[in-house]
């Protein structure tokens, strides 16, 4: 039996060299499928940032399924989600300052804890009276807002806890954590809306948005400068926007950034409730299983480009 401190040869050349905080402290050639989990901080980003997937996507189906069982319209469920695309639209610069300018574990608390009181007054609201559609209109605008900086930071802090060396692999570990749960998420949603109903899913939720807190607390941010406040907030947006504009590549990849939110994503948004209810006769599990069937084969891409140097 080989002993826990003389590791055999392969698994030491597999595992990165870390120092105290759990950070790969050399550059790591041949990067395994999982090198990224040796990191304890990641592992933490992983969990919470799963967690909030499993949100927003059994929230995507809640929302979608209670507007067309309340109205019956497809304009209203289109009108629903472009009211959350362009609160999110509108977000991204203003969530590319903020994440700049402000202590990044303060913020990751303050946009979760926006996002458990909506969630939260949303599910009570709905325990006792669900026969208005406004609010889920405002809470589709409040939760795109508080989403878009979530979304964005998680992805920046990837780059603070991970070397360079190991974030291609770290990334593709988030985006299979997000497919699988683009897999799941929606099904879990439908069954969720039977047997506790569209109240008691959004209580779930944010019961979701607090164990993500517990992760937050967790994880060890690194110090760095605040260097974005020297100049004003309006210039860095005007900073940014020049920069997209001269930078090819740059402006390439924002354009292929807004083909799926613009073309793809709506349709799967729209189109799914009324296929459930309409031609396949069915409830919200149906449309969680048309949901999730989506994702599935992003489970398989993320694992081959996580593989990859």
């Amino acid at each position: 039996m080989a002993k826990e401190s003389d590791p055999e040869p392969d698994a030491e050349k597999e595992r990165p060299n870390l120092d105290a905080a759990g950070k790969i402290t050399s550059p790591v050639e041949n990067v395994s499928p999982f090198a990224s989990f040796h990191i304890r901080n990641f592992r933490l980003l992983l969990a919470g940032t799963v967690l909030s997937n499993a949100g927003q996507w059994i929230q995507q189906i809640t929302l979608s399924w209670l507007v067309y069982n309340l109205t019956g319209s497809g304009t209203m469920l289109g009108s629903i989600n472009m009211i959350r695309s362009a609160s999110s639209l509108a977000m991204i610069p203003v969530a590319g300052v903020m994440i700049d300018r402000v202590n990044r574990r303060k913020l990751m608390l303050m946009t979760n804890g926006w996002l458990f009181i909506i969630t939260l007054g949303l599910g009570i609201i709905l325990l006792f009276d669900r026969s208005h559609i406004w609010y889920l209109f405002v809470f589709a605008f409040l939760g795109g807002l508080a989403q878009t900086i979530d979304q964005n930071l998680r992805q920046v802090i990837i780059f603070d806890l991970v070397p360079r060396a190991a974030t291609p692999n770290a990334v593709a570990i988030i985006q299979t954590g997000w497919s699988l749960m683009r897999s799941f998420g929606p099904g879990i949603g439908g069954f969720l809306i039977l047997w506790v109903g569209p109240g008691g899913n959004f209580l779930v939720q944010a019961g979701a948005y607090a164990l993500i807190t517990i992760t937050i607390i967790q994880i060890q941010f690194p110090a760095r400068k605040l260097d974005a406040v020297r100049s004003s907030a309006l210039q860095n947006i005007r900073e940014g926007l020049r920069y997209v504009a001269k930078e090819r590549v740059t402006r390439t990849f924002m354009i292929m950034g807004f083909v799926l939110p613009l073309f793809i994503i709506p349709i799967f948004s729209v189109l799914p409730p009324i296929y459930a209810a309409e031609v396949f006769h069915g409830g919200p599990e149906v449309l969680g299983f048309l949901l999730s069937f989506v994702g599935v084969g992003g489970i398989a891409g993320g694992v081959f480009v996580a593989s990859l140097g």
